[in-house]
């Protein structure tokens, strides 16, 4: 009996040791700017296929930039609005989005699983360089991609990336690069019916004078619930910061699971309290 037991552990050890498959089962197209084919992929998700914003614009020459203001990633000029998402740490655009937006004909080729760009073709010569005809292709910048199913990757597809916001008064400028959800830090785990978010940020002194206190960060929820980070598991530090001198680091809050974290706030001795917007 002993011995059947200890190999039940075993094989539940093997199991647990397992790796999540979830991404592999990600339907991947290769894509091409002109004739030049793209070492990144493009991803198909629930039925809309996407391509990474930042390689296939800079192959195109076409200018972007995220607008911090606005919140929008601005492709040619024009601002982008909803359907991004952010899939293994890049922005991705439906590529239909892309193509009207820098003004570049596409099509995607679903018996090849690829998405081409011609900046100079038109529907005659992209169906021609496909190997079939405009009329039997249709190429279209406003055409709906295929509609093909896909399984979200293990940690889901993210609507809406987070875009960089700042708050600055006449003493420091913060700047939060980043928020998110994490099941474990530095090997410590949220309670039972809570969540880490881990707010990644840097506080510049933009004053003449040395600062010696810096300030304490708290986190405010959408329900006006407020939390203090722990110092167990962040990595920002209390520092002396000279004129133009920067602290870098993360923030780990513990907060209720449905809680929506929409404000981050710096409270010094000397300004009334500092509050970044962290929400869309």
């Amino acid at each position: 009996m002993k011995k059947i037991l200890a190999g039940l552990l075993f094989m539940a050890s093997l199991v647990l040791c397992l790796p999540p498959a979830a991404d592999a089962q990600i339907q991947t197209v290769s894509i091409a700017v002109g004739t030049s084919r793209l070492a990144e992929q493009g991803i198909v998700n629930t039925g809309i296929v996407y391509v990474p914003v930042r390689p296939v614009v800079t192959e195109m020459g076409v200018s972007w930039e995220w607008n911090p203001a606005r919140k929008r990633l601005v492709i040619n000029g024009k601002t982008v609005s909803g359907n991004a998402i952010r899939y293994n740490n890049s922005i991705y655009l439906p590529y239909t989005a892309i193509a009207s937006f820098a003004g570049v004909p596409a099509v995607f080729d679903g018996s090849a699983s690829r998405v081409i760009f011609r900046p100079e073709a038109t529907e005659d010569t992209l169906a021609s360089y496909l190997g079939g005809t405009s009329a039997s292709l249709k190429p279209s910048v406003s055409s709906p991609s295929p509609a093909v199913s896909v399984q979200a990757p293990s940690q889901g597809f993210i609507k809406e990336p987070f875009v960089p916001v700042v708050g600055e008064n006449d003493v420091f400028k913060v700047s939060v690069t980043n928020m998110d959800s994490v099941s474990e830090v530095k090997g410590q785990r949220p309670r039972s019916g809570n969540k880490f978010v881990a707010v990644h940020l840097s506080q510049q002194n933009v004053s003449r004078e040395v600062q010696i206190y810096t300030g304490k960060f708290a986190l405010m929820d959408k329900a006006h619930r407020i939390y203090e980070y722990s110092e167990g598991v962040s990595n920002f530090w209390l520092v002396v910061l000279r004129p133009g001198g920067t602290n870098f680091g993360y923030l780990v809050f513990e907060v209720p699971v449905n809680a929506e974290p929409n404000r981050l706030i710096l409270s010094t001795t000397s300004r009334p309290p500092m509050t970044i917007n962290l929400s869309r």
